[in-house]
Formats: C-alpha cells, structure tokens, sequence
C-alpha cells in the first residue's frame, strides 16, 4: 500500500508516503 503512511506498510513498500 504505498499510498498509505502506516509505518507497516512502509516496512513492506518503501515508497509509501511517510
């Protein structure tokens, strides 16, 4: 989910927006 900003799913997609 790289549109989410949950810290999980920037572990798993490191180009989730944070």
């Amino acid at each position: 989910n790289y549109t989410s900003t949950d810290t999980a799913d920037f572990l798993e997609t490191p180009t989730a927006n944070v």
